[in-house]
């Protein structure tokens, strides 16, 4: 889930759709690494990490991961949804041969 959902203070706040790209990182994530960005085995532990989105891409672990794959997925990533890219802009991504 999106930090800007997650740490939500007003229940009245809508969702905008950058949200979801966050959310498609977070599965493109465990499409390419086979687990998820946030290892924790428990609710709480989960969540926790979800909140603070304290990702670390710089292990050997991600350098056996395509150029291209890795990038789009750090964009994806991104936590500030203001520099977050869109949708429409990750399809033109160089993962896809595009040139984003």
């Amino acid at each position: 889930m999106a930090p800007e959902i997650i740490n939500i203070k007003n229940m009245n706040t809508k969702s905008e759709p950058i949200s979801d790209v966050f959310s498609a990182g977070i599965i493109f994530h465990y499409l390419l690494m086979g687990h998820s960005v946030f290892p924790g085995r428990k609710y709480n532990e989960v969540l926790v990490q979800n909140r603070s989105c304290d990702f670390n891409f710089n292990q050997e672990e991600y350098r056996k991961i395509d150029k291209d794959a890795l990038d789009l997925m750090r964009n994806m990533l991104i936590v500030d949804p203001s520099k977050r890219p869109s949708a429409e802009q990750c399809l033109k991504h160089s993962y896809f041969g595009g040139q984003m």
